[in-house]
This record gives structure tokens, sequence and C-alpha cells, in this order.
């Protein structure tokens, strides 16, 4: 089993849980994360009280964040949604298929998805399966992002960089195609559905007049080629300047 190297705040009751989210605003947080079932040594993993989830999210929404959740498994995945996650981060291959009554429920609750497919494969090798293990592993994920994307579920990109090492996002792309997304969607994913979840729709996202100019060049096409979406050539940040990326 992999662990985290780090120590969280643990939310034990909702008093408890208001107090740390409005700490952490004053930090100045964008967000607060929630873990509703830890990853620890031991099995099962404990999961976060309900009423704790849903005053941890509601004081967030009170001062205005979006609250992500990451769920590990079935039963942090039902806490995030009934508690008040607004995304979901990670799907949950350990918990199997999504079934049609999860993924309604997901809808019913307006979540966004961040799948993070590529992590699986990287959890794989730290947990020293083999290849064709890894694959039936992160086959699960791709399944599940299919399920929630033919559900009409608002996904949002991100790798999951920071606990892997890889930088390369191409794996994921490749991988969320296999679940269903055109290029299209995938674009989305990194444009338009989070401006709108994060309420930035009105300075970024698309290429609008008064909109912040934020464009990434690359070498190809993408709508036929996935690969071409990591062959930058030219950032254009902030109207108008812009830089090469690094090699």
């Amino acid at each position: 089993m992999y662990l985290a190297p780090l120590v969280l705040p643990e939310l034990t009751s909702p008093e408890g849980a208001r107090t740390s989210v409005q700490a952490r605003v004053r930090e100045g947080v964008d967000g607060i994360k929630l873990m509703t079932t830890s990853i620890t040594s031991r099995q099962p993993f404990p999961s976060m009280p309900l009423e704790v989830v849903t005053a941890a999210a509601d004081e967030a929404h009170r001062q205005g964040k979006v609250v992500l959740a990451h769920p590990t498994n079935h039963a942090g995945l039902i806490l995030a949604l009934r508690g008040g996650a607004d995304v979901i981060v990670h799907t949950t291959p350990d918990s199997g298929a999504w079934d049609s009554d999860l993924v309604a429920e997901m809808r019913r609750h307006n979540v966004a998805l961040v799948p993070t497919l590529k992590l699986w494969d990287d959890v794989g090798r730290l947990q020293g399966l083999s290849e064709n293990e890894r694959r039936r592993f992160q086959a699960v994920g791709i399944g599940q992002l299919r399920a929630f994307v033919d559900s009409g579920g608002s996904v949002l990109f991100v790798t999951d960089v920071g606990f892997m090492t890889d930088y390369d996002p191409a794996a994921e792309y490749c991988a969320m195609n296999a679940a269903g997304l055109s290029f299209t969607r995938i674009l989305e994913s990194l444009t338009t559905a989070p401006a709108r979840q994060f309420k930035q729709g009105d300075i970024t996202g698309t290429i609008e007049r008064g909109k912040r100019a934020d464009i990434v060049i690359v070498e190809g096409d993408p709508a036929t080629d996935l690969g071409a979406l990591t062959r930058v050539t030219r950032l254009y940040r902030g109207g108008g300047r812009s830089t090469r990326p690094r090699t």
C-alpha cells in the first residue's frame, strides 16, 4: 500500500471542521480539499463522519470557496457527494465499476470529476504490480470515467503531478480518449470546464475580446493527433507577453 508523505489535520467534529476551514481561509486558500476516506497502512480505511464533511463543506461554501474531495473508495465517494463536495478528485479503481445508480447520484449532486487516470499506473508501480495488473487497474478507472462522461458529467484535467514525478501529460490524454473523450471534450477539460467550475468564465477559458489572453500554440493538429497537445511551441500569457516552453 502507498502512503502520502504528509500529515493532515484530522477533523473529528462539525465544530472542529468549521474552525479548520475558517483557519485555512484566513491563510488565503482558494479551495478546501477533504480526504473523505483516508489512506492508511491498515484496512478498512477510516472515513470522515458525514456530519463533519457536511460542516466543512457548508463553511467553505459560506466563505465562497470550492470544495474538493479525495474519496479513495466507494464509501468516500458517497460521503463526498452527500456532504456537499463540488469536485471529486480521482476516480476510484479500488471500488470497482461505477454502476448507473452511483453515476446518477453524482449527476444529481452536480459534481465535476478529476479522473487522474495516469495516476493509477504510477500507483501500481509503487505497489509492485506487473504491467498487466497495472493495465487492469487503470482500466477500471477508465471505465468509471466513461460512465460519468456518458451521463453528461463535467471533467476537469489534472494529472496529480506533485505526488507523481512524471510531468508528461501525454498518457493522461490517451487514457481519457480511451474513456470516450474526444479531443473537443479533452480541450474542454483544460479550458472552459475549469473556468466554469471555478467561476472564472468571465475572464478566461475562451478566446474572446476582454478576456485574459492565455494561449498555447502547439505543433500539429490535436484533433487528429492527441500527441500534438504535448508539442508546445509557444505560450502567450496575460495579454500579449509570449514565452517559449522549457525543453
